[in-house]
């Protein structure tokens, strides 16, 4: 369906790897900052980027998240400026994918096929709308595809046999693996829980993964390497930047080289 998700993918599978995803919050602390941010995270071997489009009521994000969302609309980011990041993003990398990653109601100000042929112009590669229910979610896929764009769906850890079939078999490039049940940012995850729900999904279904929520530790994205395509961590960029801004660019991208580190060790 989309290009670089694909070809990312296929590359880690060839490779025998799992990768590591990197969310930010568009504008968090400011533009300039995410932009910094974004490169740093590839420099340090980041294999797709989660870009938060800011909202006031992220109902899926924790404290931390939530706080970045908040921080980024009151400096003034937009839809439109989010767009514009990826956009400049796009000017050096074009080979790293870029997910966007937010809530129904901002797209439906602009209609979900203005929304996603911006998306597509500014060189973005897909998109996760946290709360748009499987049933609802043709009109939004449907204009992902027409832009050669994928929609992303979330599989939570408590969907039915059934809902769970549902779900894979929308999958276009990956599904979102959420391993725990309730928000960003939470510790407490069963990963042999995830573990079982993604080779399951791998047996069945063939279908790509990204495992995501509660994440941070080089012990877990370890815990899961092979078993999942992409392993998830936001919060933890998200708490250094929300600490140090700017300053914490250099941190973010030691932290990043410990978790692929992780990763390639486990491999």
């Amino acid at each position: 369906m989309n290009r670089r998700l694909e070809n990312t993918l296929a590359t880690l599978r060839r490779d025998g790897r799992t990768g590591l995803a990197a969310y930010l919050v568009a504008g968090d602390p400011d533009p300039e900052t995410t932009l910094r941010a974004m490169v740093v995270l590839v420099e340090s071997g980041v294999r797709l980027l989660e870009i938060g489009m800011p909202f006031s009521d992220p109902v899926a994000d924790g404290f931390v998240v939530a706080q970045a969302h908040g921080r980024a609309l009151r400096g003034g980011m937009t839809m439109g400026g989010t767009m514009e990041l990826v956009a400049r993003f796009r000017r050096t990398d074009r080979t790293t994918p870029v997910v966007l990653m937010g809530y129904v109601n901002p797209v439906l100000t602009v209609g979900a096929d203005t929304f996603f042929e911006a998306a597509a112009m500014s060189g973005a590669d897909g998109a996760i709308l946290v709360d748009v229910p499987l049933e609802h979610a043709g009109p939004f896929r449907d204009a992902a595809h027409r832009h050669a764009l994928s929609f992303v769906p979330l599989w939570a850890p408590t969907a039915s046999t059934r809902r769970e079939k549902q779900i894979l078999s929308t999958a276009d490039t990956f599904v979102y693996l959420v391993s725990r049940t309730g928000i960003t940012g939470g510790s407490t995850i069963d990963l042999d829980a995830v573990k079982e729900r993604a080779g399951r999904a791998r047996r069945e279904h063939g279908v790509g993964l990204a495992a995501g929520f509660g994440i941070r530790e080089p012990a877990q994205v370890a815990s899961l390497a092979r078993s999942v395509d992409l392993v998830v961590v936001g919060s933890r960029f998200v708490e250094i930047l929300a600490a140090k801004g700017d300053d914490g660019i250099e941190e973010l991208g030691c932290v990043a080289k410990g978790l692929v580190g992780a990763l390639v060790d486990a491999s």
